[in-house]
This record gives C-alpha cells, sequence and structure tokens, in this order.
C-alpha cells in the first residue's frame, strides 16, 4: 500500500476514511539488494524521496562545528564549517541552492563543494547570486529566487543559518506567501543551525522553526473565518492539530482526557457549512430527524460550536496560543444565535442577530434572505415558523401574504433584496452602498418591531 502519511499521523492508527484522504493505493514494488556505502547517511525515513535544500551563504568566517539533528537523524553528529552540507548528509536532497553574494561564493564557494563532495556526493548544487537586499528591488531579486526554488515540486528544507540578518526574516515571508497562493504545495521545513547553543559536548543543535511559518497559517486563516465566516483552511489547520495532539495522546500512555480539539474543528466545520448555506434552523434549533406528527430535532450547530469551543479550549491555548483571544470573539458572535427557538421575541431576536453576523461578514445577500424571512415569520402561526417535517407550506404562504399587506416597508424592502438576487438584472440597479445601507437600515425597523403587539 503506497500512501503520503504527514508526520503528525506516523505511528497512529489509520481508519478507512483517512486511508482515503490520504490518497491510499495498491502498488507493485520490486525490491532488490544495494551496495551498503558506510560513508554516506541513509536517507532520512522522515524526508521524501524528493526535496530541495535551499541555503544562505554569507562572508563571516565560519569554524568546523558539530552539528545534531535530534528529530530528523537520532541524534548522528556531522562536523562541518557550513550547515548546508550537515543537512545535505543528513537528508540527502535531489538538489541544493545556495543563494549567495559573489563575494561569499568567492569566499567560501570552493570550500562548500569541497566539504558537499565529501559529505553528500553526487548530490547536485547550484549557486544562485543575489544582492545584498539593500532595497526594495535587490529584496524581489531574491524573493523570486526564493519562489523559483520552492516551485520544485517536492518538499523544501529551508535553512536560514548563514547570510545577511534580514534574511531569515525576509525567507519566511516567502514561504507565507507560497502557503497561500499553493496550499496544496509540498510542504516547506525551516531549520536554523544553533551555533550559540553549543551544549557542553560540544554539539550545535539545528533547530526545527516550522512553526513560525506555521503562524502566518493560523493568521491568515483566523482572520480568514473572522472576516468572512468561511472556515475551511482554519478547519483543516485544526485537523492537523488533532492529529499531533492525538498521537502525543496515544504514545503517552493515553494519559488524561483524550484533546478535544477534532471535535471542535467539526463542529466549526458544521457551523460554517449552514452559516453558508443559510440552514437558519440547523443553526439555531437544530435539523428536525422526527416524524410529522413529532418532530425531533439535533443540537443546533450554534449551540454545539459553543460547547466544543469550551471543551477543546485548554487544549487549543497550550498549543496554539495566538488562537486564545480569537476563541472569545468566536464567543461573542455565536452566543446570540443560542436561543434555541425561532418562536416568539426570543426566535426574532435570534434572527436579528443573524441577520447583524451575516452583515458584519459583508454577505449581504444572505444577511437579505435571512431579514426577509425574519418578517415573514412575524406573521406566521406556529406550524409555519420552524422548518420541520410537520412544516405547512400553505401557511407559510399566506403569512408571506399578511407581511406585503401589512407591513408599511414590504415593497421597499422587497425592492432591496430582489434587486441583489437578482443581481442587479432591472431597469434601475442600486449601487452596492445604497443596499449595504439599506439593508442595515431596514433591519433597525425590524429590531424596533420586536415585542410589539402583533
Amino acid at each position: 500500500m503506497s500512501l503520503r502519511v504527514p508526520r503528525e499521523l506516523r505511528g497512529v492508527e489509520l481508519d478507512a476514511d483517512t486511508l482515503d484522504d490520504l490518497g491510499a493505493r495498491l502498488q507493485a514494488y520490486h525490491i532488490s539488494p544495494v551496495a551498503h556505502r558506510p560513508e554516506i547517511s541513509a536517507p532520512d525515513p522522515a524526508m521524501p524521496e524528493t526535496r530541495t535544500l535551499i541555503s544562505f551563504l554569507g562572508t563571516s568566517n565560519y569554524q568546523r562545528t558539530r552539528y545534531c539533528w535530534l528529530e530528523r537523524r537520532g541524534g548522528e553528529d556531522v562536523e562541518t564549517p557550513y550547515v548546508a552540507a550537515a543537512l545535505a548528509h543528513m537528508t540527502r536532497p535531489a538538489q541544493i541552492v545556495l543563494l549567495a553574494t559573489p563575494a561569499a561564493q568567492e569566499k567560501h564557494g570552493t570550500a562548500l563543494r569541497g566539504e558537499l563532495e565529501r559529505l553528500a556526493p553526487g548530490c547536485p548544487m547550484r549557486f544562485e547570486p543575489i544582492d545584498e537586499g539593500k532595497t526594495p528591488q535587490e529584496l524581489w531579486k531574491i524573493f523570486t529566487l526564493l519562489e523559483r526554488g520552492m516551485s520544485s515540486g517536492g518538499e523544501i528544507l529551508l535553512d536560514i543559518t548563514l547570510g545577511f540578518r534580514s534574511l531569515p526574516l525576509f525567507a519566511s515571508a516567502v514561504v507565507a506567501y507560497r502557503r497561500v497562493i499553493a496550499p496544496q504545495a509540498a510542504p516547506v521545513t525551516v531549520c536554523y543551525g544553533a551555533y550559540e547553543a553549543i551544549d557542553a559536548e560540544g554539539r550545535a543543535p539545528i533547530w526545527d522553526l516550522t512553526a513560525v511559518v506555521e503562524l502566518a497559517d493560523w493568521s491568515a486563516a483566523i482572520g480568514g473565518f473572522l472576516k468572512t465566516g468561511h472556515a475551511e483552511p482554519l478547519v483543516q489547520a485544526l485537523d492537523a492539530l488533532a492529529n499531533r495532539l492525538d498521537r502525543l495522546w496515544a504514545t503517552g500512555g493515553k494519559r488524561g482526557p483524550r484533546p478535544r480539539v477534532r471535535q471542535f474543528a467539526k463542529a466549526l466545520r458544521d457551523f460554517a457549512n449552514d452559516l453558508a448555506t443559510v440552514r437558519v434552523a440547523s443553526l439555531i434549533v437544530g435539523r428536525d430527524r422526527g416524524s410529522a406528527e413529532q418532530a425531533k430535532f439535533d443540537t443546533p450547530s450554534a449551540q454545539a460550536l459553543l460547547r466544543a469551543l469550551d471543551e477543546a479550549e485548554g487544549d487549543i491555548v497550550n498549543h496554539i496560543p495566538p488562537l486564545a483571544p480569537v476563541l472569545e470573539q468566536m464567543r461573542k458572535r455565536i452566543a446570540p444565535l443560542c436561543k434555541g427557538t425561532l418562536e416568539g421575541d426570543a426566535g426574532e431576536r435570534a434572527l436579528a442577530e443573524l441577520t447583524h453576523l451575516y452583515l458584519q461578514l459583508a454577505r449581504y445577500s444572505e444577511a437579505a434572505i435571512v431579514l426577509r424571512e425574519a418578517w415573514t415569520s412575524r406573521y406566521a402561526p406556529p406550524e409555519a415558523r420552524v422548518p420541520s417535517r410537520g412544516f405547512s407550506f400553505e401557511a407559510r404562504e399566506q403569512a408571506d401574504r399578511r407581511y406585503a399587506l401589512q407591513e408599511p416597508h414590504a415593497r421597499d424592502f422587497s425592492k432591496v433584496r430582489n434587486d441583489i438576487e437578482h443581481g442587479g438584472f432591472n431597469a434601475d440597479p442600486q449601487p452596492a452602498d445604497r443596499l449595504r445601507k439599506a439593508i442595515a437600515d431596514f433591519l433597525k425597523i425590524f429590531e424596533k418591531g420586536i415585542g410589539a403587539q402583533k
């Protein structure tokens, strides 16, 4: 069976659905022995077969150092002045790209080639000349070279140890950019040879700094959800975190309760899907799983998300601190929807709050839909207020007619709603800013009527 297993799922029992998600397939293999070369490290099983090592080179006087990457090679030491040579020995990349100024290449190029030939013979390597990055134009040139190197198709190992101190920051920004425009691209691992952290035995650790770059992923995913209500990037990030935490829990003797991040991710996806498809009942009262004679509603997605958030908060805050203030923002948005009813004044307030949420997310079409249905519900009997198996479509149509006849603003609001829903295909389509203001104004009118005598 052949499949690509992400780092956080290794050592974890995989069910059929997960195997499908990972693209598992049966594949024939022909296996034959190869000659053993003891002077060369075997390829690291934690790294894929196709990878590119991208590194920088400066003009400092680099000293021979024993580098050790515990996470990748189990503590094997590699002594060399150049971190790139140590990494090449440990990971055996398909190619190495060295970004260096002409001065850096002149000073270290020959020595570095010699170290690579000693530690990783036959590994293709090329120098890419760069400027010092003093001007925006020089930085954009470096950006182009980095972006090109990261588009090789395999995993990227980005070494930010050497070179100008500004380059690691800029390189991390390029990685973040790549993860936004090509989220399905092969992963990027960012590493740093910490010469200044040499231990008592004279070994300098190689640190995996990918988490710093992943912060950009979290920022983009969180920002996207808070601004638009679309949650899939955030759900995917939470699923990856859940995989990692579940593995730590399983390999750590299953001490304590199982992490609840996966349940939070599912609840967030359900809520966002209901929000995207304007499933008002599913959001506020739940979906009817009963019969026409006896309704039986499941947990509303807004309430389920609030509960899952509370249960997973400790796990999330401990492992992804940037999410801590976001959780409170989510609570403030979700809680007003948790009325549990579409009946009476409480139901009208829930519909008004849902309309407010759509307006905050700049989703004006959905806001107009919910507000229009809220007004109809104000004139509807109980059997036509809550979507369920016993719902009366005929009674709903009658309520719609009563709304059109009795509500003074019905005609004007219908024009706004129709203008949006039909994409402005009419004789006098209104400008966007006027439509946005109109929906907000009509919402205020609706809210004033909550609690008034029907």
